[in-house]
């Protein structure tokens, strides 16, 4: 029967009323949320966060020396419970089980089969109790040897000596009547106090976290929770706007009557969904030339990931959450946007988000194009995602018996089938057996015609390159201007303030001092790869040609101030990553009036540039392939006579408007943060164009762009100032 509330849930679950389907928290399965994955870590009717519990723990969480010893101590949490999790498909990565494995042991309950954890926690004393140590190392070679973890039995078993208690425990009924809520223990407090309550809380390692009975239901709000790590849990978006409870582990409980991953979705006064965000602004006109994109229900299992690009990935997802084009009625939605951190070395969790969302939405086989978007924000995006391991001998498999319990196993298993070997064989054939594996043209990732778009830092389309991880008119490029507060490690890693400072379109920018003496013809700093990669023939050929500065930055003393370098040069030289991976030193030429000169790939198959489906990026940089730099001296001097190299300049002033993310990252320029003419915007734009059909980017990069006031021409609106294409004072000869 299709639900009609949380009861029908077990009151666990959230209701979508727009198809009748229970989503479900981690932890639980089933049409009604009925079936608990995770048995032996209940609590009553509450299951201990263990994921995050356990991860904040042993990875640096706060108040982890809480309880003194070697093993560690994490509180009274069943060893068949550490079971279930290391044993549970994805809900640990394995990757994250071997970076346990230097300090994998702590100690747990090790309680009777038929004691449960809320009966132990209401009478502690009993003789049969022992306390045991649990090994997450061997649970990782149980897993790598393809055999189910067990605690006493098989080449690996997890469970070892017995051990003094972790801490006194005493009967809860000695904490009040209230026993602790019924999410924690009770054990005693220093100095004679009144006994006190530890609550199985993310971040219950620290006294006093969960208030006197753990039941401060501010604590239980997402911005209560740590800061957020995606290798912990997911956050719960939006703080569930306040219309139900967070678990913890990513999922909000919403209240009857609103669903949606966020509770923004409910019923208008016609019956028909709705998203309401009561503080977000709905702006009819803008959401009018947006394409309708709906936030898929991504369970939380599936929604962790790499830490990479943590933070961007959030706030995008946000964006997409509280922006004007979201649907809330998939059946009516042009795109999907299916939520979740980047994945790496993680290529099981990948093709699972994809199978639930072919298995259980109808936008899927609605239409043959691609229209599920997915974060793929590491520097080589497929590929990167769709390993199983950085080491051919340490895949992240499952053994069958394990895959069978696993929510989404018919897809996995379907997906790759024996007709592989394993994931790897497709996007790591220097590594595995060669075998091909198909996984079918809406799966696979050189498909032209898969239902899924990567959105992405790479453009990489080369076929003959091994880290190929982009399809034309399927995935899209964003750029990746991503301010750090305080900056990074790298140039192209700078904060606002420091942006503020140093780029022309910047208010606070001293455009008498900088900008306008751009001696240097070409500039480039940087490790030069490998050998033979375009970045160590171009210094190798050019590195003593005069008006080219390129230093290679391995030697500390060869080394020049980058900033310093983009303001005084007319064009700056943009390779992929030394690793082959993603470009990222145009945004910094371009936000300090650089024009970016790109040697990305070969001229028959050259990389896609961000969002290049809109933006007419001839206008504002050069290409010279990377088989083509014989070709190069000449381009400049073309490239470098007064009238078109003023124009390049004149357009990087506008151009930037739709490649910073104002609307999420804020203004740092002094333009509107959400007058949609950002790089969200842009995003948008781009998926709109392709419903209607291919088009050419405009000619001018100033066409209908808003630039802020103190970079337009004086009583000349929307046409940048003279003093932002100074042109160049090298003089050329030869």
């Amino acid at each position: 029967m299709p639900c009609d509330g949380p009861a029908s849930c077990s009151g666990r679950g959230t209701c979508d009323l727009t198809r009748g389907v229970c989503e479900c928290p981690l932890g639980f399965t089933g049409a009604h949320c009925e079936e608990a994955t995770l048995s032996a870590c209940m609590l009553g009717d509450h299951l201990i966060p263990v994921r995050a519990w356990v991860l904040h723990a042993l990875e640096g969480g706060a108040g982890r020396t809480r309880w003194s010893g070697t093993p560690r101590a994490i509180g009274p949490v069943p060893c068949r419970c550490l079971l279930q999790l290391v044993s549970e498909p994805f809900v640990l990565r394995r990757s994250e089980l071997a970076n346990l494995r230097d300090d994998p042991l702590v100690r747990c309950v090790h309680l009777p089969p038929r004691l449960t954890l809320a009966r132990y926690l209401a009478a502690p004393d009993r003789a049969q109790i022992v306390w045991r140590t649990f090994s997450f190392a061997a649970a990782h070679a149980a897993l790598k040897s393809g055999a189910v973890p067990a605690l006493k039995s098989g080449d690996h078993p997890t469970l070892g000596a017995g051990e003094p208690p972790a801490l006194a425990l005493l009967p809860l009924a000695r904490c009040g009547a209230a026993g602790c809520g019924g999410r924690g223990w009770c054990e005693p407090a220093a100095g004679g106090a009144a006994p006190r309550c530890g609550c199985f809380v993310a971040g219950g390692l620290a006294a006093g976290v969960g208030g006197a009975s753990c039941d401060d239901p501010k604590v239980w709000r997402a911005h209560r929770q740590p800061a957020p790590h995606a290798d912990f849990q997911p956050r719960c978006p939006q703080d569930c706007l306040r219309r139900g409870d967070c678990d913890w582990q990513g999922f909000c409980r919403c209240r009857r009557g609103f669903w949606g991953l966020d509770c923004a979705l409910t019923r208008g006064a016609d019956g028909a969904p709705v998203v309401d965000l009561p503080d977000a602004p709905r702006r009819p006109e803008a959401a009018a030339a947006a394409p309708r994109v709906y936030v898929l229900d991504m369970p939380p299992l599936l929604r962790f990931g790499n830490p990479f690009a943590p933070h961007f990935g959030a706030k995008l997802e946000l964006r997409f959450l509280r922006g004007a084009q979201r649907a809330a009625d998939p059946r009516t939605a042009e795109y999907v946007f299916l939520p979740g951190v980047p994945l790496v070395v993680d290529g099981h969790r990948l093709l699972a988000r994809l199978w639930h969302a072919r298995q259980h939405w109808p936008m899927w086989n609605a239409s043959r194009a691609a229209r599920h978007a997915l974060l793929l924000l590491t520097e080589r995006a497929q590929y990167d995602a769709l390993q199983l391991s950085s080491n051919a001998d340490d895949r992240e498999t499952w053994p069958p018996a394990l895959m069978a319990r696993a929510p989404h196993a018919a897809g996995i298993l379907a997906l790759s089938s024996s007709r592989c070997a394993s994931l790897d064989d497709r996007m790591m054939p220097w590594k595995a057996s060669r075998r091909r594996c198909e996984l079918g043209a809406e799966f696979e990732p050189a498909s032209p015609t898969r239902r899924w778009l990567g959105l992405q830092f790479t453009g990489n389309r080369d076929p003959a390159s091994k880290f190929t991880a982009f399809v034309r008119g399927v995935d899209i490029v964003l750029p990746q201007l991503l301010l750090i507060r305080r900056g990074g490690s790298h140039a192209d890693q700078p904060s606002c303030d420091q942006m503020a400072r140093t780029s022309p379109f910047s208010p606070a920018f001293d455009r008498h001092a900088r900008h306008r003496n751009r001696s240097t013809l070409l500039w480039f700093g940087g490790h030069p790869g490998i050998a033979s990669t375009a970045r160590s023939r171009l210094i190798a050929a050019y590195a003593s040609r005069p008006g080219y500065v390129l230093r290679d930055t391995r030697d500390p003393s060869r080394r020049i101030d980058a900033t310093k370098m983009s303001l005084s040069s007319a064009f700056c030289w943009v390779p992929r990553g030394q690793g082959e991976g993603d470009p990222t030193r145009h945004m910094i030429a371009i936000f300090h009036g650089c024009v970016p000169v790109f040697s990305l790939g070969v001229a028959s198959a050259d990389d896609a540039l961000p969002f290049d489906e809109v933006l007419p990026w001839d206008a504002f940089s050069l290409r010279v392939p990377t088989d083509r730099l014989g070709r190069l001296p000449a381009a400049l001097r073309a490239a470098a006579a007064p009238a078109r190299l003023a124009q390049r300049q004149a357009a990087l002033a506008c151009a930037w408007r739709a490649l910073y993310w104002s609307s999420i990252e804020g203004s740092c320029f002094g333009e509107a943060g959400d007058d949609g003419g950002d790089a969200f915007g842009t995003l948008l734009a781009v998926l709109a164009s392709r419903l209607r059909g291919a088009a050419q980017p405009p000619s001018n990069a100033c066409d209908g762009v808003d630039l802020p006031e103190h970079l337009e021409a004086q009583g000349h609106p929307g046409r940048p100032a003279r003093w932002l294409a100074p042109g160049s004072t090298f003089t050329q000869s030869g």
